[in-house]
């Protein structure tokens, strides 16, 4: 399980992991194992590409069709005929350079380790580079490396849930106050509203006031227009029936009083 785990994960990054020992002799199968869980703990930038394990695999590659006893003796005759033979397109690097970047590799694993917690430095970089490393201690180191990476994980989604639950929580709390704070603005427009409606009903209803009594009031004109007519008719057929009447009262009066002095004045 822990090996096939290990070809998964470096399967992804295209380094082959064919055993426990020499596979893991440069430090880049253990470096994307721990970047493919915490990229932010060793960005893949700086891991090194170009170790001994590398020119290695690549001169078997170049050389697979020959003999290699007739082409290379060692580890030395791979390296001076790898970069003797290399194509012109790709930088030659020296055999201390390559054993340098080996270094980098572990030296970089050491730090993001560290920042990782809980895993044992149980290798030493003189024991893993340009040598056959120990396949128990790799075994060992990949066993707490595995457990403590995967815990991480747990911790991770942990964290992840805790802040989804937060997240949620929060969201509903800011709904709850989005909502009453949507709820009295739309109080305020209500009232502002109604206030409006209030007075825009209050003017319809003057203004339909003021029309009506402007016409009643016309009406009333008319009508006792109309009245006064008619009594001012009747009154002036009175009058002059009352005129008439004291008219013929004071010429019988006159004519009593002229009879009167008649009489007398003939005695």
């Amino acid at each position: 399980m822990l090996f096939e785990w290990c070809q998964l994960v470096c399967s992804m990054y295209k380094v082959e992991v064919n055993n426990f020992t020499t596979s893991f002799s440069d430090g880049r199968a253990l470096c994307y194992l721990i970047h493919h869980y915490q990229p932010w703990l060793l960005p893949v930038d700086g891991i090194q590409q170009q170790t001994t394990l590398t020119c290695q695999n690549s001169a078997v590659d170049y050389f697979g069709d020959t003999n290699e006893e007739d082409d290379f003796n060692g580890l030395e005759g791979m390296l001076s005929s790898t970069v003797s033979r290399k194509p012109a397109s790709q930088p030659q690097e020296s055999e201390q350079d390559l054993l340098l970047n080996g270094k980098r590799n572990f030296r970089l694993l050491a730090n993001a380790t560290s920042g990782l917690g809980g895993t044992p430095l149980q290798i030493a970089t003189c024991d893993m580079s340009n040598t056959i490393p120990d396949e128990k201690v790799v075994i060992t180191y990949l066993s707490y490396v595995c457990e403590r990476l995967l815990d991480l994980r747990e911790e991770t989604r942990a964290a992840r849930t805790i802040q989804t639950a937060w997240r949620v929580h929060h969201g509903r709390l800011a709904a709850k106050e989005q909502l009453a704070a949507e709820q009295e603005y739309f109080q305020r427009l209500r009232c502002a509203a109604v206030t409006a409606q209030s007075r825009v009903r209050a003017k319809q209803a003057r203004d339909q006031y003021l029309r009506q009594r402007h016409v009643v009031t016309r009406l009333q004109a008319a009508v006792r227009a109309k009245y006064v007519h008619r009594d001012r008719a009747a009154f002036v057929e009175l009058r002059q029936a009352a005129i008439c009447l004291q008219t013929q009262w004071r010429g019988v009066r006159d004519r009593q009083s002229f009879q009167e002095l008649r009489s007398a004045a003939v005695v």
